[in-house]
């Protein structure tokens, strides 16, 4: 019943009747099983007792928003999308080829057959392959491995020995030695793969280049006097690096994008609305940024508009150079870095765009890694993530002017009690210390159909007046400086209470607007500690009759 309460404070007399209902049927129930009796009974019911303050009433006005305070306790509602970005593999790595061949000219065979064999040392380096300008330093591997494929014509023994000085895991270099015996080892070799993992790759060639990967062999081959050796003969290493996953790369990473998504916020803060003017003094959409990458992010809203309730399209105009923003990047892998980019009135036309009672609010949004393509020292993780929070946010410094909106419910009719009730007389106190006035009227109306088509009509309303609400008083700058309190008493005539019992729908139309001050409206603002109590009593007259023996 209290969150009930809470959703329908703007109608109030809607507790009236269920309230008055259950207390009529309370008393019918006693005198029913007394016989021979004719009773005109009259008595008071309390039927509401209530304080609330914005922070209960927000969710007779919203299901999509929070509601928060601000350090000064102003109240704001909150439109949030959320976007996680989940730890992947965001630089890709291609694949590093490289090949070596080997063939003797006629002087090298003339000196390999006088010695009965050679060995020849040989240092070089491969290039990783770049097309986004990426400068690594360091990978640390997480999956991947290193392929060797071996075809070998020589008819002679031979051993390939190949060391990565700046390939290590756990200090030690990785090398890797090949026997090749003729006669014995088919040719081409079956392939040799080396799992990688856990290996760190230095790419910077001790801190001078970058993608750079230094490897040597040493090739010795043992001639075999009854075997010709010729100079078609030849050795071929064909080598890759296929590196799939890493856990932490570091260097300059290149541009690439890391998020580019549209946004469709729903605002349904004015979805009741039929006339009238609902206006924010400050809104404003905070992009709030958790990043963990070790790029510098920069961030771009594009296409920001909002989409009013007829459909119609009206673009929120952003600063040419404030529609798109840096973030910082954290210093340390691990470490999350949490920023922080506004776009309001002083950037932008939304507080004009918001004061059109939209119902969607919709955007572009981008962010993309070395978006300026300036070489820095940058790195990346294999747990690190990205979360960004796009808060549209309504503060509750606002102004209302005669803003009216309407809900309809069904009602179940309630005609049981109807031939007893003799007059009703209902009375309202209120102590406002919310800064608006709330007119509100219950219709109730009946189904019918209409030349086969289904409608409804008025049957009658529930007060001759709008019930009155008055709002608090109010400073020039729209603070609350004292409550305003406001008594009624209107009469419930029999008639009307017999029609809108018997009737199909009620039709909830509530009228607001803001205190003012010296008799001009202005904007008011809403604070958590600002409270609206409300009593409704009734006077019920009834006459019973029973059946007599």
């Amino acid at each position: 019943m209290k969150q009930k309460r809470y959703r329908y404070i703007f109608i109030l007399a809607a507790f009236t009747l269920t309230f008055l209902s259950s207390c009529v049927k309370e008393t019918i129930d006693e005198l029913t099983g007394i016989n021979g009796i004719k009773v005109s009974n009259e008595f008071s019911a309390p039927l509401l007792n209530l304080t609330v303050g914005m922070q209960e009433l927000y969710q007779s006005i919203s299901n999509q928003a929070g509601i928060s305070e601000r350090p000064d306790k102003l109240l704001f509602f909150t439109y949030r999308d959320t976007i996680i970005q989940q730890p992947k593999q965001l630089v890709d790595i291609p694949a590093i080829p490289f090949n070596y061949k080997f063939q003797m000219t006629a002087p090298i065979i003339a000196a390999f057959t006088f010695n009965n064999g050679f060995d020849l040392s040989i240092s070089d380096s491969a290039k990783l392959p770049s097309a986004s300008g990426q400068e690594l330093k360091l990978i640390r591997i997480k999956e991947g491995s290193f392929d060797i494929n071996i075809n070998n014509t020589f008819k002679h023994n031979t051993t390939i020995e190949i060391a990565f000085p700046n390939i290590k895991k756990n200090g030690i270099a990785l090398t890797q030695t090949i026997n090749f015996v003729f006669g014995t080892t088919p040719n081409p070799m079956p392939a040799v793969s080396i799992d990688l993992a856990g290996y760190d790759l230095d790419l910077s060639n001790g801190g001078f280049s970058s993608n750079t990967i230094p490897f040597s062999y040493r090739i010795s081959m043992v001639r075999n006097p009854a075997n010709p050796t010729t100079v078609n003969d030849e050795l071929n290493l064909e080598q890759t690096f296929n590196i799939k996953s890493y856990s932490l790369i570091r260097g300059y990473l290149g541009y690439f994008n890391i998020l580019n998504q549209a946004i469709t916020q729903k605002i349904d803060l004015f979805e009741q609305q039929k006339s009238g003017q609902f206006l924010v003094n400050d809104p404003r959409l905070v992009i709030r940024v958790y990043n963990s990458f070790g790029v510098p992010l920069t961030g771009r809203i594009a296409n920001l508009r909002v989409v009013g309730q007829d459909g119609s399209n009206l673009p929120v105009e952003i600063n040419p150079f404030k529609d798109t923003f840096s973030f910082p990047k954290p210093k340390t892998p691990g470490e999350t870095v949490i920023a922080t980019y506004v776009i309001d009135k002083t950037n932008s036309n939304i507080d004009l765009a918001i004061n059109s009672s939209p119902s969607f609010i919709k955007f572009n949004i981008y962010f993309d890694a070395n978006y300026n393509k300036v070489v820095t020292d940058n790195f990346m993780i294999d747990t690190a993530s990205f979360r960004t929070d796009l808060d549209f946010e309504v503060p509750m410094d606002i102004k209302i002017v005669d803003y009216i909106s309407e809900t309809e419910q069904k009602q179940t009719p309630d005609t049981a009690n109807l031939p007893y009730i003799k007059s009703i007389g209902l009375s309202v106190r209120s102590e406002n210390g919310l800064p608006f006035d709330i007119y509100t009227q219950l219709i109730y109306t009946n189904d019918t159909i209409i030349n086969g088509k289904p409608t409804t009509y008025v049957v009658d309303s529930l007060f001759s007046n709008e019930l009155t609400i008055l709002g608090a008083n109010v400073d020039g700058n729209g603070n609350v400086v004292t409550p305003r309190v406001t008594e009624s008493k209107p009469v419930l005539e029999v008639a009307r209470y017999k029609r809108i019992m018997a009737a199909d729908n009620m039709v909830t139309r509530s009228r607001i607007v803001t205190s003012t001050f010296n008799g001009a409206p202005g904007f008011v603002k809403i604070y958590t500690n600002q409270k609206m109590n409300v009593k409704i009593g009734a006077d019920i007259k009834l006459t019973y009759k029973s059946n007599e023996q």
